[in-house]
């Protein structure tokens, strides 16, 4: 690349003695005269730019065109190095776009500087250039992983926590202060996540923290008990956090409420036991020789499948004016076969079921 050097420039030879540092320099520089023409740029101002300002012809600066941070067009007599020239005052680290033939896009923060002779008069200015698009760019990529995260972790509908190897609360979310009955976190910092647990859990806890800090993960499932007495069951993810030369600082916990769907597996168990009985008692009316076997096979089952402690089976006697226990779960020996009650509802509370009672009551 050929840079040419203006001969105007009234102290040429201070700038012949400067312009190999300057030509070696990873940072774009170039100066311009008191009007504000171009006498010099080196390498990595070219660069920059995407293309070679005419020396000595180019006013302001090399750069096709310049833009605001707002995407405003920034003309050249109103750059940072325009206004340098024109008021004689530096103007310090002054973020702009540039952008080049290519269509390229740079950020650029600039600090132009007013360049005087012995006599105090301006005499031209020099701007130095660094070129922060990764920067920026790497800094917008983290606010942006930072808002999609916080995002997350507001509207995710499981309880995510940080602790300390300790177990201590760092953060927590807004869905596990509401599951912790909690106004707020600054409520929650502090608290040991172990100590939210019943004993038995609370081993089970520690042994998940234990495994992954061996493994990196660990995992349990567990009762919680609120500060209301609400009960629910939760499945708890840990995972082991480390520092960036990979020591460990302590653990992130996903706990997701495992209570409907607890709740609706055993409903389903239920349904698909209520079927199964009913085509075993089916298969009973088919096969059982006595009524009597096979009313009492069938109570029994029946009162299995419900999960009940007490059932009963109550026919008409013959004269229909009562009703007789015919064969039943869970009531007193004796009564079973021989205890009759009316036709109302209410005359049936004189039967006394054994219940979880010693059997012999009244």
């Amino acid at each position: 690349m050929s840079i040419t050097t203006v001969s105007s420039l009234p102290d040429r030879s201070g700038l012949e003695t400067s312009r190999p540092l300057l030509d070696a320099m990873a940072g774009a520089v170039y100066t311009t005269d008191r009007n504000g023409i171009i006498t010099y740029f080196n390498p990595a101002a070219a660069g920059l730019w995407g293309r070679e300002p005419e020396v000595g012809i180019t006013r302001w600066c090399g750069s096709l065109r310049m833009r605001r941070l707002d995407g405003t067009p920034l003309p050249h007599d109103e750059c940072p190095m325009a206004v340098c020239v024109k008021t004689g005052a530096a103007v310090g680290n002054q973020e702009i776009l540039v952008e080049r033939p290519d269509g390229a896009q740079k950020h650029v923060r600039i600090s132009p500087r007013p360049i005087r002779d012995s006599a105090g008069q301006l005499i031209g200015a020099v701007n130095t250039i660094d070129d922060i698009t990764d920067q920026r760019q790497s800094e917008r990529d983290r606010d942006s992983s930072y808002k999609l995260t916080q995002s997350i972790l507001r509207n995710s509908k499981d309880c995510i926590k940080l602790l300390d190897l300790d177990g201590t609360l760092r953060s927590i979310n807004p869905c596990g202060c509401t599951s912790l009955e909690l106004a707020s976190q600054d409520d929650a910092l502090g608290l040991n996540y172990f100590d939210f647990w019943q004993p038995g859990d609370r081993e089970a806890a520690r042994a998940a923290a234990g495994t992954a800090q061996r493994t990196g993960s660990g995992r349990f499932s567990a009762g919680f008990v609120s500060r209301s007495g609400k009960q629910t069951t939760w499945d708890e993810m840990l995972s082991l956090i480390s520092d960036a030369d990979g020591n460990p600082t302590g653990f992130l916990v996903i706990s997701r409420d495992i209570t409907a769907e607890l709740n609706d597996a055993r409903e389903k168990t239920r349904q698909l036991a209520r079927q199964e009985a009913l085509s075993e008692i089916g298969a009973l009316a088919l096969v059982e020789g006595s009524f009597q076997s096979f009313m009492d096979r069938t109570i029994a089952r029946v009162a299995e499948v419900l999960e009940v402690p007490l059932a009963k089976i109550l026919p008409f006697a013959d004269q229909a004016d009562h009703l007789w226990l015919a064969a039943g779960v869970g009531w007193k020996e004796g009564l079973v076969g021989k205890a009759s009650v009316g036709v109302e509802l209410a005359s049936q509370c004189r039967l006394h079921p054994v219940g979880r009672r010693p059997r012999g009551g009244p």
